[in-house]
């Protein structure tokens, strides 16, 4: 079963900002480490399974959306297990092109797997193994939770599918400073 996007929440998902409350953020981090590992155990289908709910609760993975700056940032436990999740399984990223493939594009699923590609492909193992060409061949379409949150980005003008966008993003991260 998938769980579409409403199109009413499209906004919100493509505006967050992290964790806006210390409080809330302090709750967040109240057994992290062993919350993390219990949730990452097993295979890639057990811990995708496990995560999941977290990232449903917020709506997708990243808490902190490209066009928002923040004078203070504090994470959502939901982006530190994503960030924690891309670092065990990223390279078995195949799962995630998979649940692209299989999961509506208006979905929290399909954008919570593209969420999770975009930190494999900003990470610094990424750049070191043989990965890259087959993100950036990922041609499927962006979801328009990003397409909203990137739209007045210059470097994400004219990107179409998930390949590109990971492209730029990673040449943002690790291309040239020319």
């Amino acid at each position: 079963m998938y769980h579409p996007i409403e199109p009413t929440d499209i906004e919100r998902l493509a505006s967050l900002a992290g964790v806006a409350n210390f409080d809330e953020w302090k709750r967040h981090l109240e057994n992290e480490s062993q919350r993390i590992s219990d949730q990452l155990k097993g295979s890639i289908d057990d811990a995708w399974a496990n995560c999941l709910p977290v990232w449903l609760a917020l709506g997708r993975v990243r808490d902190l959306s490209r066009s928002i700056r923040v004078p203070k940032y504090s994470p959502s436990y939901a982006n530190t297990l994503g960030l924690h999740f891309a670092d065990t399984f990223g390279q078995r990223f195949q799962f995630l092109i998979d649940v692209l493939h299989t999961s509506p594009v208006e979905s929290h699923e399909y954008l919570c797997a593209f969420d999770l590609l975009d930190l494999i492909a900003c990470s610094h193992f990424t750049s070191e193994i043989d990965t890259l060409p087959a993100l950036f061949a990922i041609d499927l379409p962006i979801p328009r939770v990003v397409q909203l949150e990137t739209s007045h980005i210059p470097r994400f003008a004219n990107t179409s599918t998930v390949g590109e966008f990971l492209y730029r993003v990673h040449e943002d991260e690790f291309g040239d400073d020319d």
